[in-house]
């Protein structure tokens, strides 16, 4: 196949698999429209109870479904502090920096889940695209290896991966990772 048309391929299949995953395109403002009222309701809830972890996380959630990651970090920083040691809110939080452009907050927070729970699957897979962020395919190829060795169809892992072999233009294997991503997507629905 020649390389222009596995990149159509590639762009055509992360556009699918984006769209499955998330359940909405981006101009799809009435999907997008609905996520704000629940995150409007959600916070006249936690306006009557400011220390309520699960609504904070569930608002910090929502933001993070719409990219909006700088308003994830507002509201998960705000849930680790009424539960510091909370290990997935910590690593939602460092994925939101890592989604935000800031590199050295969400190593730090990896770090330390890593820590704690040296297998932690989430943070395994930031490592990995932190690595890749500073062109350490080497150390970010171990980390992603890491993952699918205990979760081969692991959504964000193969992402990365997907991602990293387009950067490294091995496009062919990029497609390969996609498809797998597009079948696992589309299990659920047929």
């Amino acid at each position: 196949m020649k390389t222009r048309n596995i990149l159509f391929k590639i762009i055509f299949l992360i556009s699918s698999i984006n769209g499955l995953h998330a359940g909405l395109k981006e101009d799809d403002q009435k999907f997008r429209d609905n996520f704000y009222k629940i995150i409007d309701h959600y916070q006249e809830q936690l306006k009557k109870n400011p220390e309520n972890l699960k609504l904070t996380v569930a608002i910090a959630d929502v933001y993070y479904s719409l990219r909006d990651y700088s308003k994830a970090i507002e509201y998960y920083s705000k849930a680790l502090k009424l539960d510091p040691e909370n290990i997935k809110i910590k690593t939602s939080l460092a994925l939101s920096y890592l989604n935000n452009n800031d590199r050295i907050s969400s190593q730090k927070l990896l770090e330390q889940v890593l820590k704690k729970d040296p297998h932690n699957l989430e943070a395994l897979a930031g490592m990995g695209r932190f690595e890749a962020l500073s062109h350490d395919y080497s150390k970010a190829e171990a980390y992603y290896q890491q993952v699918l060795s205990k979760n081969p169809y692991q959504f964000t892992t193969l992402f990365y991966l997907a991602e990293m072999r387009i950067e490294q233009k091995r496009y062919q294997e990029a497609t390969a990772l996609l498809e797998k991503l597009l079948k696992k997507i589309q299990k659920p629905f047929g």
